[in-house]
């Protein structure tokens, strides 16, 4: 048992919950645990517009209890609310409407091997000095502000870094946890034509480690690149043309598929592909793939909680 609740780590907060929510009837349940800390540096113009550091910690808790399932959160570790979140989240569950489709994976289906192997923990994020971080915004808005004369003014430039841990347990005998980090740098400009009309374009870089991460002065230019494109443009007749998506947004497209076909939308019937399966959406030149890219992450699914592997999944299929 865990001594103290507030001092506890994220591992043994989830694997608290799980044998808490055991003792009280789950039939089974999973538990994620977060513990971050971020820290976001603002630059406007060339001053600090804001500096912001916070820590959060926080558990979610999924029971399953007589085919029924419960899904609550909690950010109060003090023992006697803790106890309470996990007894509630169990009576939850027994009044909830019954689920055919809720379990846990498989022992089989469930990872192995060690968290470190995610790579998703960067030392050079968690050390990288406050002067160095407003360094890097400063640098960003400044490409941007310098890339063309029609570049008149900037919404600023900001630069985030996120250090924290990750811990996962069911009541299958699972339990693990990873460090993570992240750092992503952003900046908006904006540029003015001829007429004086305004358009604004932003871009950025996100990723887990620092190596990978656009250097400042690419982002402001591609930024301000992306806010002269807009200038000139003109509407035009009605017709049925091709169109032709940037990378960005076509991501963006492919994000609203896959959140119309998520396991709740399709469980609620709130999403047209509802019922659908095996039908012919639309153009038969789409394929896409539910599938982790080589050497990232290879072993958790985090986002489930439920220690699954990682598995190369259907999607958006060809049928062409």
């Amino acid at each position: 048992m865990v001594p103290s609740l507030a001092e506890a780590t994220p591992l043994e907060l989830a694997s608290r919950a799980v044998e808490l929510a055991v003792a009280r009837g789950a039939e089974q349940c999973d538990a994620i645990a977060f513990s971050h800390t971020e820290s976001t540096v603002s630059i406007r113009l060339g001053d600090i517009e804001k500096l912001i550091e916070a820590t959060s910690h926080s558990l979610g808790l999924r029971v399953i209890a007589g085919g029924r399932t419960a899904v609550c959160s909690t950010s109060d570790f003090t023992p006697a609310a803790f106890e309470q979140f996990v007894g509630e989240t169990v009576e939850l569950a027994r009044i909830s409407a019954p689920d055919q489709y809720a379990g846990l994976p498989e022992p089989e289906q469930l990872a192995t091997g060690g968290g470190d192997s995610l790579q998703l923990y960067d030392e050079r994020i968690e050390s990288l000095p406050l002067d160095e971080r407003i360094d890097m915004a400063r640098a960003c808005e400044a490409a941007a502000l310098g890339f063309d004369p029609r570049i008149t003014n900037s919404e600023g430039a900001g630069l985030t870094t996120r250090i924290g841990e990750v811990a996962l347990a069911n009541s299958r005998g699972f339990a693990a946890s990873y460090p993570a980090t992240s750092i992503s740098l952003s900046t908006e400009a904006l540029a003015d034509d001829e007429d004086g009309k305004k358009r604004n374009a932003w871009w950025f870089s996100a990723e887990r480690n620092l190596r990978s991460l656009m250097d400042p002065e690419t982002i402001g230019r591609i930024a301000a690149q992306r806010a002269v494109d807009q200038l000139g443009a003109r509407k035009t007749d009605t017709k049925r043309v091709p169109v032709i998506f940037e990378p960005m947004m076509a991501a963006r497209l492919a994000g609203d598929v896959a959140g119309c076909a998520t396991g709740g939308a399709l469980y609620r019937g709130a999403t047209f592909l509802a019922g659908r399966t095996g039908e012919a959406l639309g153009s038969p030149l789409v394929t896409i793939v539910d599938a982790p890219p080589p050497g990232s992450v290879t072993h958790l699914r985090a986002p489930e909680t439920s220690g699954q592997s990682v598995w190369r999944g259907g999607g958006v299929k060809n049928k062409g």
